[in-house]
């Protein structure tokens, strides 16, 4: 320890220059290996995973509004990226604002963002190798020590054929301080390239034109959004809010929130009725049961916390000039606590369904849709048909372990960064169950 005292407060001639000097002189002096701790000031950092750079000018980035900030993306072919680099992805202006409900209480935090002109207006560019859009979720995985659990299930529906958020894993730094793994990641909402529904305008009120495009879910509601309640309540008695997502509450009008509420109330009439099962007057001409079957194995195959009941969206395309488009389920979306890593609901717990649990003191609670569809031999049987057809080919042992074990050789230095900077190893963070 070195002390330097001036001789008042305002002197302005106090210098200060110390020197260590150390020489080694005996070759066989052994000392103990550099700690893991410690980091080269200045050595240049390595990632063979993308690195993101956010800059926002000393604000402190809100829940809400997004303020403006900018980002550096570095992801070269060679597959070594360095930060400081040059930024060869995306180098330009975002808004970013904290997201996320339960997951705001961890100490690293998710961020939504947007990519931006300097005018402020949305920007709409292909960030890494995914297609143009300007609406993107940094994830940040805390409580999902494996990091992997929302690249793995979207992963999975992409397998099965169905829209899923695409994702890239990436190392982030926030005003040039190390913030650990992140999960780069599509925001579910319309477009050619994400969710393909047709565009739903304030005018279309009538006829074809209202029908469609439309995206809804059960989730937590936020202030802002509107919803309707189901007229079934959930077994355990709790009501059913569905939340209008597109178009947003808004911009969504009277005669658009009265279709999509009829059309899906229509389809819970037709499954909740005694001839649920026939082919006309039950509730298959209101859905489209594939992605009803993959929406379900795959929150099965993670016995999904969440799933059905919070995080669970459905959407509607426009009618075809000869036909009635049916209710899709999906995209999925949020496995934090999938795949074992939550402490109740028996969600840790490799047998029984999740659809089944009753929650009686939950707010959140799963509607009675998906125990009545598989009271139905139609959909049964293509439900054990479709689980055989994946357990044979994409859900295969082998290829969900050369699929975990990809991910995880990825991740094999970064891991170990991310863990220095949030030392959760061997710490309950909820909600694991182990």
């Amino acid at each position: 320890a070195i002390q330097g005292i001036n001789v008042n407060p305002t002197s302005s001639d106090f210098s200060l220059a110390p020197f260590l000097q150390v020489k080694i002189d005996a070759a066989s002096i052994v000392y103990h290996n550099t700690p893991p701790w410690f980091v080269d000031p200045d050595a240049v950092f390595e990632s063979n995973l993308p690195i993101i750079a956010i800059e926002t000018n000393g604000q402190t980035i809100p829940d809400e509004p997004k303020i403006t900030a900018h980002m550096g993306i570095v992801d070269n072919q060679s597959g070594i990226n360095e930060y400081p680099g040059t930024f060869n992805d995306y180098d330009g202006n975002i808004g970013i604002e904290i997201r996320g409900a339960s997951s705001q209480g961890y100490a690293k935090k998710g961020y939504g963002l947007e990519t931006r002109l300097s005018s402020g207006e949305n920007n709409n560019v292909s960030v890494l190798g995914m297609p143009v859009e300007n609406d993107w979720v940094l994830h940040g995985p805390y409580s999902d020590k494996s990091l992997i659990r929302n690249v793995l299930a979207y992963h999975f529906a992409r397998e099965m054929g169905q829209y899923a958020p695409r994702t890239r894993l990436c190392e982030l730094f926030i005003n040039e301080s190390y913030s650990g793994v992140y999960v780069f990641m599509e925001k579910i909402k319309r477009d050619t390239f994400r969710l393909d529904i047709g565009r739903l305008d304030p005018h279309e009120i009538s006829g074809r034109d209202v029908t469609g495009g439309y995206i809804f879910k059960l989730d937590k509601q936020d202030e802002d959004e509107d919803f309707w309640v189901s007229p079934y309540a959930s077994k355990d008695g709790n009501e059913i809010r569905i939340i209008y997502e597109y178009p947003k509450t808004r911009d969504i009008v009277e005669e658009q929130k009265a279709y999509i509420r009829n059309f899906v109330t229509e389809f819970e009439h037709a499954l909740a009725g005694d001839n649920f099962h026939d082919p006309l007057q039950g509730y298959k001409p209101y859905i489209d049961m594939q992605s009803f079957i993959d929406f379900f194995l795959v929150n099965e195959l993670a016995k999904n916390v969440d799933g059905y009941r919070i995080s669970t969206f459905l959407h509607k395309d426009k009618d075809k000039l000869d036909r009635v488009s049916p209710i899709k389920a999906g995209p999925v979306w949020d496995f934090n606590f999938g795949f074992g890593n939550a402490d109740y609901y028996g969600a840790s717990l490799a047998e029984g369904w999740q659809c089944e649990k009753e929650l009686p003191n939950d707010y959140w609670s799963n509607p009675f849709w998906w125990n009545k569809l598989r009271r139905d031999p139609v959909f049964f049987n293509r439900l054990v048909s479709s689980w055989k057809d994946y357990r044979s080919g994409i859900l295969s042992d082998f290829r969900i372990n050369y699929v975990i074990d990809s991910l995880t050789t990825l991740l094999s230095d970064a891991r170990v960064r991310n863990f220095t900077q949030w030392p959760v190893l061997n710490q309950y963070v909820w909600a694991n169950n182990y």
